[in-house]
């Protein structure tokens, strides 16, 4: 479980509380998260203090109406606010929880009941067209036709096919609704396209040849799908993916963070302002580009190339790469490369070089340095920033 799975199921179990109730204990939460992350420590030690998001939303006292308890909910909301408070600033109980993502439970909640809508499209599709009016929570499965349930007290489902073609509509449900639907997708799809303005869309094992998700501040959860191309572009939305291939993966966004790990793809990833955390990649090529977010990058690739202006760079190949090129303007780059057989070309005008390769670099020029027999190129440029060379 990631950290946008974590408040997306808190945010779930919270919808009994006023929206700007859960707004502002889930920006309490967010805030907590980014203390952590700046502590040095993972999402999955940070959601074990925490607890679970039922134990969380059970003390905050986030239960049906009828079990609420009596006062106003201006007193609740200041209870619910020392809770928040007392839990993020000293949590002392250890948890166990499964932090693998599980589509399955979220897919059981989706048994048709009496007030859903549900539909089946034209057999043999090959391209799905999904568009959201409003915010939408869409799970995205593996079936052997193309069926939707679609669960919200108000707005409908427009859907039509043709040749081969299937298109879906939300009509405008209401915004404090929080409207779900399950598409089951089967494998005769070629080409998915989802669109909407804002919520989330949890997608697990299928298999379109082009996937792509795109909205304003939509978010996106990922998990073992196969496809020849990904797509995804929000605003502000974030994306979290984990054991997936591609053969090509595209993402840009203005400042929304990324999260990937076990991903065997070729990657090109731009975003503004957000963050980037990738682990355990398998690539040919992978392009990085953060304005002002750091960036932080391990895998195994032939070609890497990172950029940020104010962003630091935290780049660990893990297999000998043909072509390495990071670039900073205040940033400081930290490069741990899988050997030392390479030519560096080290530009830096105010900053620091440090060298932990730990083997004695020869200097061949201004800027420039080899070691072994200087297969693989490397490059990194900065004007202030700091800069670190290590070898595994």
């Amino acid at each position: 479980m990631t950290k946008i799975d974590y408040l997306y199921e808190l945010q779930k179990r919270l919808k009994n509380l006023p929206e700007e109730d859960r707004a502002e204990i889930i920006e309490a939460f967010e805030e907590h998260f980014a203390e952590g992350k700046k502590a040095g420590k993972t999402d999955a030690e940070i959601m074990e203090e925490l607890g679970t998001a039922d134990e969380v939303a059970e003390s905050l006292g986030a239960v049906p109406e009828k079990e609420v308890r009596t006062g106003t909910w201006k007193d609740y909301l200041n209870e619910t606010l020392r809770f928040v408070k007392d839990t993020l600033n000293s949590v002392k109980d250890s948890r166990g929880i499964n932090f693998n993502f599980e589509f399955d439970s979220s897919a059981d909640d989706f048994k048709p009941r009496a007030e859903d809508l549900t539909g089946y499209l034209e057999e043999d599709v090959q391209e799905v067209y999904v568009q959201s009016d409003g915010p939408l929570d869409l799970k995205l499965r593996k079936g052997d036709t193309l069926n939707y349930i679609f669960r919200s007290g108000s707005g409908g489902v427009e859907t039509s096919s043709e040749n081969g073609k299937a298109y879906i509509r939300i009509l405008g449900a209401s915004r404090r609704e929080e409207p779900e639907m399950c598409l089951e997708i089967p494998e005769s799809v070629c080409i998915l396209d989802v669109r909407m303005p804002s919520g989330t869309v949890y997608a697990e094992e299928i298999t379109p040849d082009t996937f792509s998700v795109s909205g304003s501040s939509a978010d996106a959860n990922i998990r073992n799908i196969e496809s020849k191309a990904f797509r995804f572009s929000s605003n502000s939305g974030d994306l979290s993916m984990a054991d997936v291939t591609f053969e090509k993966a595209f993402v840009n966004t203005v400042s929304g963070d990324i999260e990937i790990n076990r991903i065997n793809a070729d990657l090109d990833i731009r975003t503004v302002s957000g963050d980037l955390e990738l682990a355990e990649t398998v690539s040919d090529e992978v392009y990085l580009e953060s304005k002002s977010g750091d960036i932080s990058y391990k895998g195994e690739t032939e070609v890497f190339g990172a950029e940020s202006i104010s962003g630091d760079l935290e780049v660990r190949i893990t297999c000998h790469a043909g072509q390495v090129i990071a670039k900073t303007v205040s940033g400081d780059v930290n490069l741990c490369l899988a050997d030392e057989d390479f030519r560096a070309d080290i530009v830096t005008v105010s900053g620091d070089i440090s060298d932990e390769t730990g083997s004695a670099m020869r200097r061949r020029g201004i800027g420039i340095y080899e070691t072994g027999n200087g297969n693989a190129e490397v490059q990194i440029k900065t004007v202030s920033g700091d800069i670190t060379l290590e070898t595994e």
